[in-house]
């Protein structure tokens, strides 16, 4: 357990040494902004393009936290081959599986607390602009936050490894991340049906967020909270064991 912490520790420090943290810290907390400010000036009434204001800080910040956590991903998994320094630090006795799992956890719990402040802030933002969202949608924000951001950012950050890992650099981390959120997002919300598209992050990402976004899903699938929790989990999992298995019998030489 104290040999887990440290590696918490180290992965967290040198975290916060990187530019990309600061960046992704930004665009989560002036994204919902941006949104309220957009959608003031295209109506007087937002309730006449959304069903609870608050569901767009919701939309906003998930969709952020999973474009952040593809970014945070590839930078924490690929620059330890950009640089070399995944073979010292194994070398160093490190073991391969808590070294993998230190990163995954300090990546999901770092975007989980930049979304949380993000979207109290974005609460805060509805109610200078107007909006007046009740104390139960404000709520409703901040706790699904909490247990949303988590499943989705697994699922990214899980696939995002994989392909940096595969890849070894940062660029096909990067690459891989990115082409499946917007690949996905294109085709959902498009409606066109994807094989197997129904264990794909987005589709489950907007069952999870509620009416507003689930209304995207018609004609295209229908799914539960628990069944697109699942889905999201299982996602994760089946690419951080792929990494694993890739990392673990990887020649750490080259």
């Amino acid at each position: 357990m104290k040999d887990w912490l440290k590696l918490l520790a180290a992965e967290s420090a040198k975290l916060r040494r990187l530019a990309v943290l600061r960046a992704v810290a930004l665009s989560l907390l002036l994204g919902p902004g941006v949104m309220v400010v957009i959608l003031s000036l295209v109506s007087v009434d937002i309730r006449t393009i959304v069903a609870s204001p608050a569901d767009i800080i919701l939309g906003s910040v998930v969709l952020l936290a999973a474009f952040g956590g593809v970014v945070l991903a590839a930078t924490m998994f690929g620059r330890e081959f950009d640089l070399g320094t995944a073979r010292v630090m194994l070398l160093r006795g490190i073991p391969r599986g808590g070294f993998l799992l230190a990163k995954l956890a300090v990546a999901i719990l770092t975007v989980t607390i930049l979304s949380l402040l993000a979207a109290l802030v974005g609460v805060a933002e509805t109610l200078l602009a107007g909006w007046q969202p009740t104390a139960a949608h404000a709520a409703q924000v901040v706790w699904s936050v909490v247990w949303v951001v988590p499943l989705v950012s697994f699922a990214y950050v899980g696939f995002t490894a994989l392909g940096a890992i595969l890849g070894r650099s940062v660029a096909a981390g990067m690459l891989a991340g990115l082409a499946l959120f917007l690949a996905d997002f294109l085709l959902t919300t498009l409606g066109s049906r994807i094989p197997f598209g129904e264990w794909l992050p987005v589709t489950n990402m907007f069952a999870l967020l509620g009416e507003t976004f689930g209304l995207m899903l018609a004609g295209n699938v229908e799914l539960s909270v628990g069944v697109a929790a699942l889905h999201l989990a299982g996602f994760g999992a089946v690419t951080v064991v792929a990494g694993w298995f890739l990392f673990a019998r990887g020649d750490i030489h080259r």
